[in-house]
């Protein structure tokens, strides 16, 4: 359901004087009432739904000066009304519902955990206790929606960019596979070539030390042979 068609189905319930049909979500979505972000589901989620009425005689409600509607009798009479009830004691919401208002109206819920709706905008107390009433309703019915599931075509879309994905990593890994091979032979080359100038300067080393050996026993017998 749209969200404005949502607001009219809870606001246009019944009959509020003054105001037209079409004009009634603009007084609920005035002063902080917009829709806020729907949150990922509470781990107390059990699939249980609010369907009852509210239980208005449960609720806490409180009377004070309005500066709302009222004209030449603004701050002179008692229009304002707040309802409030605790929430952690109402039985007759799920709990991850109440864990769903903690969340989405942090503002609504104090310290102590109670939660509480303002309404000043008719001059009377009944009208204003009427659009607290729809405004829990609404906070009920926003804390009670589920996250939008993917259309099929997203799912599509997603499974066939993990497939692309997977793709990419194991080219990827592929690629540094044999990255790592050739950086594994070429130093395996430069270890051989560098063991075969060691060999090489091994072996002239030895050969010059021959030749010089060979050359120290013909000057040895040249000389026992001639001493003078």
């Amino acid at each position: 359901m749209a969200w404005s068609a949502m607001c009219r189905s809870i606001l246009c319930g019944s009959a509020i004087r003054g105001f037209p049909k079409h004009r009634v979500p603009t007084v609920l979505l005035c002063r902080g009432y917009l829709k806020p972000d729907i949150p990922p589901l509470p781990e107390s989620y059990d699939g249980s739904t609010f369907k009852g009425p509210l239980p208005t005689k449960t609720f806490t409600k409180a009377t004070s000066l309005s500066s709302g509607a009222g004209g030449q009798c603004v701050q002179k009479t008692d229009s304002k009304v707040t309802l409030s009830f605790q929430l952690d004691n109402a039985d007759w919401l799920p709990v991850w519902i109440r864990d769903r208002i903690r969340t989405m109206y942090k503002r609504h819920v104090s310290k102590d955990g109670i939660f509480s709706v303002a309404s000043e905008e008719f001059r009377c107390q009944r009208e204003n206790t009427d659009m607290c009433h729809r405004r829990i309703k609404m906070m009920i019915h926003q804390a009670s929606e589920l996250p939008d599931k993917p259309y099929k075509e997203t799912i599509k879309g997603l499974k066939k960019q993990k497939k692309a994905n997977d793709r990419a990593q194991v080219s990827s890994t592929r690629h540094q596979k044999h990255k790592e091979e050739r950086l594994e032979k070429y130093a395996a080359g430069i270890e051989a070539a560098k063991a075969a100038k060691e060999a090489e300067r091994a072996e002239k080393l030895a050969a010059r030390e021959a030749k010089s050996a060979a050359k120290r026993i013909t000057m040895q017998r040249t000389e026992a042979v001639d001493p003078a």
